[in-house]
């Protein structure tokens, strides 16, 4: 007897093979596109000159990739059709951060029509106005890409911490590692290819959180992020404690605060957060003369240490410079335009600079460029969105919220090195959104 084949089977072998889907060939502008975004953060923290040009300054490989990342996104931009929802927000973020430089150029003009407005322009261009185009970048590049942009941020770190540590260090053109005092060698903070132990701080915080995000994505993959979780966090943690930077601490354990009341973490895992961060922490007051030093003058001069009065009172005479010169005086006139009003200052006779993102900006900026800075980081925090993030976003806000603890004591993040790494972080948080949304969905 003839076995009956049923209807849908035979449908099936009916029905000619479809042929394979060939792929399509790569796309060279977005090609280039994902290879900068990639190379941004390991030269953010390798200073590597190409050039030395005459009233601008010099001019470095980190430079040059931004540039050329800026061009690529420009014109993305412009020939995509499809693009993600946060496209908006990512290019305001890139226009307020760009902005200062104009309202700087203008409220130069206005203190000293003989000011080289070139150089201030194109100071803050490359410490702040560029990288600001990472989010937006970001969120136009394959979505593939998105995880090794991790990846990297996490070696950056490592290159970062490591570097002090091997003969590499001394043929760097910016590092610290002793400092003659009276005829005495004593040990100062290294930062190995970073010349500002704050940054060294900033970026190893930043880079861990951006190193926990990648541990908190796909469940196919536990294991190897976990790895580079574990590595980015043992970095991480060591670059905060041999900077012996005192904002940085405090940064990082604002950034603790923050996964512990607002993430979904379980109460163990919170509190092996808290207590890894007081190991360490007491860790490198037993192991680091240098952190033991300074941890003990804060605890004992407390506001009266010689830091902290130099900086209040840097602050309090350029806020009367800015009450002065409401549209600001451009960076480069501070020290100018603040020597009336610093008579009364105990450490010195003129601002250079306040230690303080905010007032830099306010008084070099103005009023217009103040709002600008504020405007874009309010775009950076908006970016992940109202509603509640994933773990891995968690994170990544938590180091946006460090980031701006971190301009109350320092210029950052509109520093050469500490930018390149909060925008990947806000721009990282758009990314996420964008992936965790079914009605956000991006096109890769």
């Amino acid at each position: 007897m003839q076995t009956q084949i049923p209807y849908r089977t035979q449908m099936l072998r009916a029905a000619p093979a479809a042929p394979a889907a060939r792929p399509e060939p790569g796309n060279p502008l977005t090609t280039l596109h994902g290879w900068l975004l990639m190379l941004v953060l390991p030269f953010a923290v390798l200073w590597i000159p190409v050039v030395q040009v005459q009233d601008i300054g010099t001019l470095t490989v980190l430079d040059c990739v931004l540039v050329l990342l800026a061009s690529t996104t420009l014109l993305r931009l412009f020939s995509t059709k499809s693009r993600p929802a946060s496209t908006g927000r990512a290019l305001r973020i890139a226009i307020y951060g760009f902005a200062p430089a104009i309202f700087e150029v203008f409220g130069a003009l206005l203190f000293d029509p003989q000011s080289r407005l070139i150089t201030g322009f194109l100071q803050h261009a490359k410490r702040f106005g560029l990288p600001a185009i990472i989010p937006l970048a970001m969120l136009l590049c394959p979505a593939k890409r998105v995880p090794r942009i991790r990846v990297v941020a996490v070696a950056a770190l490592l290159i970062t911490v490591l570097i002090p540590f091997t003969p590499f260090a001394d043929s760097l053109p910016l590092h610290g590692v002793s400092a003659d005092q009276g005829g005495a060698k004593e040990d100062v903070r290294g930062t190995g290819s970073l010349s500002n132990p704050n940054d060294f701080a900033y970026v190893s915080l930043l880079g861990a959180l951006i190193g926990l995000s990648h541990a908190a994505g796909r469940r196919d993959q536990r294991f190897r992020r976990r790895w580079w979780a574990s590595v980015a966090i043992s970095a991480g943690l060591l670059g905060i404690v041999t900077s012996a930077s005192r904002s940085g601490i405090a940064a990082a354990w604002l950034a603790a605060a923050y996964i512990v009341f607002c993430s979904s973490l379980s109460f163990l895992k919170k509190l092996s957060l808290v207590v890894i961060l007081g190991v360490t922490m007491l860790a490198g007051w037993q192991a680091s003369v240098v952190y033991q030093d300074r941890m003990a003058m804060a605890i004992r001069e407390n506001i009266q240490e010689a830091s902290t009065v130099a900086r209040v009172e840097a602050q309090s005479a350029a806020l009367r410079t800015w009450l002065a010169h409401p549209f600001g005086v451009g960076f480069s006139n501070m020290q100018p335009a603040t020597a009336e009003f610093s008579q009364t200052a105990q450490f010195f006779t003129a601002v250079a600079g306040s230690d303080s993102i905010y007032v830099d900006f306010l008084v070099g900026t103005g009023a217009l460029g103040f709002a600008c800075l504020i405007l874009c980081f309010w775009n950076c925090w908006r970016l992940a969105g109202v509603r509640k993030m994933p773990t891995g976003g968690t994170y990544l806000k938590a180091g946006m919220l460090a980031a701006y603890c971190f301009g109350l004591a320092t210029v950052s993040p509109a520093s050469y090195s500490v930018a390149p790494f909060f925008f990947a972080v806000a721009g990282l948080t758009g990314c996420l959104r964008e992936a965790s949304s079914p009605k956000e969905a991006r096109r890769a």
